[in-house]
């Protein structure tokens, strides 16, 4: 009789072990993670918080309040929010200003920009003043002024565009008192609303 050879079967008692975590635990994991992720978006300060909370240490003028017009964006965008240059392509008006909050010229025109814009009625013609801070967007103001070389580096400056086209720019005069600040602001929107409407 032949004998039969067996061969011996070699046990792989290591790759037999299986994760051990609980469906209800893995769960909680994910619901976790998700809820931080929530939270830090939710705790986010909107557009309008973050402006006037930069600038509400340095400006005096009782006319900025934190229901401001400005609204602050970057010149090319973003992924997902379109950037100025996109704006002024699309929509017939808007009101753009350059500034930064540590800028002394800037801090004393934010109050009287934010007055007359409603006391005007130019409130009426557009809700917001975009706002970008050159300081913050050093790319997007050099792309700016690049389009529009009417645009100078300085800053304060109010500018109004109709049909992509700048059709009043205000620029801060040069040692201004308080008053000479709001009745030229005062005077910028009148003038501009005159155009705008005609």
């Amino acid at each position: 009789m032949a004998r039969s050879v067996q061969k011996k079967v070699k046990i792989d008692k290591y790759n037999k072990v299986e994760p051990k975590i609980h469906p209800i635990t893995l769960i909680a994991i994910i619901l976790s993670v998700i809820s931080v992720f929530v939270l830090v978006i939710v705790s986010q300060p909107s557009n309008s918080e973050t402006i006037y909370k930069a600038y509400d240490p340095y400006v005096t003028s009782e006319y900025f309040t934190e229901d401001h017009p400005f609204y602050q964006v970057t010149y090319n965008g973003s992924l997902f929010k379109d950037g100025f240059k996109k704006v002024v392509e699309k929509e017939e008006v808007v009101v753009l200003y350059l500034g930064f909050q540590t800028c002394p010229a800037c801090q004393a025109t934010v109050g009287p920009i934010q007055r007359y814009f409603n006391s005007t009625g130019f409130s009426e013609v557009v809700n917001r003043i975009y706002y970008i801070n050159p300081t913050i967007d050093t790319k997007g103001a050099t792309d700016l002024t690049a389009d529009f070389p009417a645009i100078g580096v300085s800053t304060p400056q109010l500018i109004v565009f109709q049909n992509g086209v700048i059709i009043a720019a205000y620029q801060y005069p040069e040692n201004a008192d308080s008053v000479q600040i709001n009745r030229t602001v005062r005077e910028f929107f009148e003038g501009a609303l005159t155009t705008v409407n005609s």
